[in-house]
Parts: C-alpha cells; sequence; structure tokens
C-alpha cells in the first residue's frame, strides 16, 4: 500500500465513547485500497479494492465476517474510459454464477443516458437519464430477453 490510511470513529449512541470504527487504506496514488470495518473493538468486515492503470476501480473484494476468506467481488469493466458493465459473483458456498449486473449505455458526448440492472441475468431495472436527471422505471422481465449474464467482451 505504501499510501495513507484514514481512521473513521464512530459514537453510535452519542454517550462519549466509540463504539465502531473504520481504517481506510490508501496507495501511493491517492486510490482507496483497502477498508477494515471494527464493532467494538472487533474486526468485522474487510473490503479491498483493485485499479486499472487509468485509476478506474476494477474489482471489489468483501469478506463479510472477517474470518479471511473473501465472499463475493463486484467487477467493473471500463471501455474508453467510461464504465460499460459491472456485476457481482459469490466466491464462496453462497453460490454460482453472477448474484447482480449493471449494463451502462452513453451517447456520443460520453453522458451516461442508461442505466440496467437486474440479478440471475434477467433486467429487473431501467434507468433513464435526461439531462443530468435520473429517472428510474421498474422493468418487468417480460417481454424484455435476459442479459447474457458473462464477461463481457
Amino acid at each position: 500500500m505504501d499510501g495513507n490510511s484514514i481512521l473513521e470513529e464512530v459514537d453510535e449512541d452519542a454517550d462519549g465513547v466509540i463504539d465502531s470504527f473504520r481504517l481506510r487504506s490508501y496507495d501511493v496514488n491517492g486510490n482507496w485500497v483497502r477498508t477494515e470495518s471494527f464493532d467494538h473493538g472487533l474486526l468485522v468486515n474487510v473490503s479491498e479494492f483493485t485499479y486499472d492503470e487509468d485509476g478506474n476501480q476494477t474489482v471489489r473484494r468483501y469478506d463479510y465476517g472477517a474470518d479471511g476468506e473473501f465472499d463475493f467481488e463486484q467487477r467493473s469493466v471500463y471501455r474508453n474510459g467510461l464504465l460499460i458493465y459491472v456485476y457481482e459473483v459469490p466466491l464462496t458456498e453462497l453460490g454460482e454464477g453472477v448474484l447482480f449486473f449493471s449494463r451502462y449505455e452513453y451517447d456520443k458526448y460520453g453522458n451516461r443516458i442508461e442505466a440496467h440492472s437486474g440479478n440471475n441475468g434477467v433486467v429487473n431495472e431501467v434507468g433513464i437519464y435526461h439531462y443530468g436527471d435520473y429517472c428510474i422505471k421498474q422493468v418487468p422481465p417480460e417481454p424484455f430477453e435476459p442479459y447474457d449474464a458473462v464477461l463481457p467482451p
């Protein structure tokens, strides 16, 4: 890491005693690379983040319970500097396949115009962006065809 760390303390019940805290670590480029979350002094969650050479966050890994085994990871795919696809995959006995995914579309100026998301390969929500505003419309799985929930090219 060789970067900086920031400690965030939380007094949840305003009694003057710190109940939980998070230690966020950054690499020398200022990228957020790890978070350790503590509750009443015990490590409860760990998150790690990986970046590509352009500084885009490409992988988020989560260890809920801090047992040393990451439970799932979220992967992001960029094309020409734009986030195109995000999906989650389990890393433990939680299951197989893609848990959740989002796919994004942009106009010729690089503005995001649509966000399609869902799970199990089926789109269940489409977000439409209009001139800086965001409008979500719920979309039933039919008559839309499900996306192929695998790594995009």
